[in-house]
């Protein structure tokens, strides 16, 4: 399996739509994040893990406890006379199945109604085609969308990563890693 590509719309610290293309070059096979305290890369790899496994990536215990932390993800702006309240995440990837090579767009979004109600969606399409929660044809697919993927390939978590990075020194090294 192979991530394509990531869309956020109002979701967290970003505002309106943004794509990241995620897809690894030949010459460099590995897709990496960097920049300053705050800028959003661990928020990119929270709304991965939002979008494949829902409730099941935040630690919420209850429904209502999972649809509070969904509204706090919808972007706010001080500055801004309106506000949006709707965010979605979608994820682009590239599965090899017997039949070929396939292509899953899953999108996870939601919205704030006007009773403060939070609705969420859930849409997994192959090659175009929207699949429903009962398709047998979904990779890893188990009847709910946190087996979507092997789960701990995206427990990678803040601290996971603050510690890889005292693991490996200096930027430095890094650099001369990607190479």
């Amino acid at each position: 399996m192979i991530l394509t590509n990531l869309t956020l719309t109002d979701f967290g610290t970003f505002r309106g739509e943004q794509h990241i293309p995620l897809q690894p070059k030949k010459s460099r096979p590995i897709v990496l994040f960097g920049g300053k305290n705050g800028s959003g890369k661990s928020t990119l790899l929270e709304a991965i893990r939002l979008c494949f496994y829902g409730s099941g990536a935040t630690g919420t215990r209850s429904k209502d406890e999972y649809m509070r932390y969904l509204d706090r993800k919808i972007h706010t702006n001080a500055n801004a006379l309106i506000q949006p309240t709707s965010a979605s995440v979608a994820i682009e990837f590239q599965y090899g199945e017997v039949d070929g090579l396939r292509t899953y767009l899953v999108t996870r979004s939601w919205e704030r109604k006007s009773s403060g109600k939070i609705v969420e969606d859930l849409l997994v399409e192959r090659d175009g085609r929207p699949l429903d929660g009962r398709h047998a044809d979904l990779p890893d697919y188990s009847g709910s969308s946190r087996s979507l993927l092997l789960h701990r390939r995206l427990q990678w978590s803040r601290r996971d990563a603050r510690s890889r990075e005292s693991q490996t020194g200096s930027q430095d090294r890094l650099q001369r890693s990607v190479r």
